[in-house]
């Protein structure tokens, strides 16, 4: 999964609260469920009263090199393993920054997702998401669920003239 993220801050009130709000600093809460952000704000309030497909929190270790600075994770999950990684990019006036997420679950049984819009939630350590609740993020997004890479064979092969 690779996305871009912004926060506006504590609701969206732009109230950063000194880096409680970094995604790199705290890390992300990222949740999939098969169902959209309507279905599940009508007719299931809150993110832990149904199961989710995929739920991960996923904390950084900080790297900095000049003024750039990303974040790299990587730990067990549900019987498989979640590796990401965040890059901090400039960040916009009225917001607490912007990232880019790469974020790669192995062992993970995502046979419920079934169809390709999925909904997608994030929240940051203080549990601001974008909802007067207090709740995640949702975002409606087109996902493709599949095997993953599988890498190329890198034997020797041997022609003979």
């Amino acid at each position: 999964m690779s996305l871009n993220a912004e926060s506006n801050g504590d609701f969206g009130t732009g109230d950063c609260e000194s880096g409680a709000d970094d995604l790199l600093e705290t890390g992300v809460h990222i949740s999939v469920s098969k169902q959209s952000c309507e279905f599940r704000a009508s007719n299931c309030p809150g993110i832990l009263c149904a199961p989710l497909d995929f739920d991960a929190q996923v904390n950084y270790v900080e790297h900095d090199i000049g003024s750039a600075s990303y974040g790299t994770s990587f730990g067990s999950n549900a019987g498989g393993f979640v590796s990401s990684k965040i890059v901090a990019h400039a960040t916009p006036v009225n917001t607490c920054g912007t990232w880019s997420i790469n974020l790669q679950a192995t062992g993970q049984n995502l046979s419920g997702i079934t169809g390709t819009h999925v909904a997608l939630f994030l929240n940051d350590s203080d549990k601001d998401g974008n909802s007067i609740a207090g709740g995640p993020a949702c975002f409606d997004v087109n996902a493709n669920v599949g095997n993953g890479i599988t890498k190329p064979h890198t034997g020797v092969h041997r022609a003979r003239h």
